[in-house]
């Protein structure tokens, strides 16, 4: 074959292995007036029995590497306009509303975009989207239905430039419902649930990806103390890979997973509050390697004064990948919030972990690396500071750095008209931006 076509299309998959480590640990929202709806609204628009929240941001920025590459082969980057309207409605709270609050269904959505253009890499103009919706139902005292569906459609790049048409299109719509049952005063609690999970790629070089995902939720809750409680949790997940039709660049497998956790949770002082569960995870991945281990989580709340809080913790986990069957994580992260002068708000995110993947593998079994290498494990860190001055009720200015950085000595295979070059897996990654936000 030529190497239009032979070459491309393999580099597609070494490519795309990079796009698989990417939603582990680089997933915070990039604006983070988003990442908390509280801070998001401002005083509404009653409508009926509805409050609505309208709102736009306007933002100017820099991107160092707009496609994630590697330093060493020439990062593209780019400053960057985002413009990102919002809008957002629920039933109306108990300050709002002339009833009494007995009501036994609450309603809770909205939908949001941003629109990206970049100047020096104008084929990275794209929409991302988002919508979700939560509705909760008390029929009875002491059952509560919860029905929520999550949808959004992400543009991150995961080729370099050229490559599928620019298309990076990717849509992922979470669909749940889950119905939990009390004593009378909460004593004990117990709850049960499925969720649908569907991931779609609009470029035709990555439908084989496309994937339907089955889970069923089931918990236990024990309030043996008024701040502390045991906590029962078990989660099976059976995905299948839909468009089977398509020549997979990468080897797959329909896979099944289960994970139980046991945890504690409760308040240690006035201040401070922890959450502990350890568990036991596996994975099933057919012709794939599979995956069993202990599984943990351990978090610590901290109310440092009435308007600065900080969270910490330690996070070990696993999750299904296109390229591997799976990866696996070791994460530590703290989080950092403070208000200043009623009118500034602060926050810091930092994380930091070590990942893992199953044997990296082309179709034929061929591993991916460079070396005949298919074993690949990252370092990689997470640093975002955001802040946001409210100059009066509807009218806030917005700023946010951000720092993601991937370090891992793996090269994948990357075929060239002159032969087969190494090509490093690692990225950093800075971004910058200064916006206005109307809100209301």
């Amino acid at each position: 074959m030529s190497f239009t076509t032979c070459g491309h299309m393999k580099w597609f998959a070494l490519a795309l292995v990079g796009f698989v480590i990417l939603p582990l640990g680089f997933t915070a929202q990039a604006q983070t007036w988003l990442d908390d709806r509280q801070q998001t609204e401002g005083m509404g628009v009653r409508f009926r029995q509805f409050e609505l929240h309208p709102g736009v941001g306007a933002e100017a920025g820099y991107d160092s590497n707009v496609f994630y590459s590697d330093s060493d082969t020439g990062a593209v980057s780019s400053p960057v306009f985002r413009v990102s309207p919002h809008l957002f409605v629920s039933t109306l709270g108990s300050e709002r509303n002339d009833e009494e609050s007995t009501a036994r269904a609450s309603l809770r959505g909205g939908v949001f975009g941003s629109y990206y253009y970049f100047l020096d890499a104008p084929t990275r103009n794209d929409v991302s989207l988002g919508a979700s919706v939560l509705g909760e139902v008390k029929p009875s005292s002491g059952f509560q239905l919860t029905l929520q569906d999550v949808y959004s459609r992400e543009i991150r790049p995961f080729t370099e430039p050229g490559a599928v048409n620019n298309n990076y299109g990717h849509h992922n719509n979470r669909l749940s419902i889950t119905g939990q049952a009390s004593t009378p005063g909460d004593m004990f609690q117990a709850s049960l649930g499925y969720e649908l999970l569907l991931d779609l790629f609009e470029s035709s070089s990555f439908q084989y990806l496309n994937s339907a995902t089955h889970g069923f939720r089931g918990g236990l809750t024990w309030n043996f103390l008024p701040q502390t409680a045991l906590l029962y949790r078990v989660d099976a997940d059976l995905m299948t890979y839909t468009n089977q039709s398509s020549t997979p660049l990468v080897l797959l497998s329909d896979n099944q997973r289960i994970s139980s956790w046991l945890g504690l949770s409760g308040a240690l002082t006035s201040k401070m509050s922890a959450a502990v569960f350890v568990g036991y995870a596996a994975g099933f991945y057919g012709t794939l390697e599979d995956f069993d281990s202990v599984v943990a989580r351990a978090t610590v709340n901290m109310q440092m004064s009435p308007n600065r809080t900080l969270s910490f913790g330690f996070d070990r986990n696993f999750s299904s990948s296109y390229s591997g069957g799976f990866s696996s994580a070791n994460r530590a992260f703290v989080d950092l919030s403070s208000l200043v002068g009623g009118v500034l708000m602060l926050r810091a995110n930092l994380s930091a972990g070590y990942y893992s993947f199953g044997a990296l593998l082309d179709p034929s079994g061929t591993p991916l690396g460079i070396t005949g290498s298919s074993t690949r494990n990252d370092v990689r860190v997470l640093a975002q500071l955001g802040s946001e001055y409210r100059f009066s009720d509807w009218l806030a200015a917005t700023a946010t750095v951000r720092y993601s950085g991937d370090f891992t000595s793996f090269e994948y295979i990357r075929e060239t008209p002159t032969g087969t070059l190494p090509d490093p897996a690692g990225f950093s990654k800075f971004e910058g931006w200064l916006g206005l936000r109307v809100f209301y």
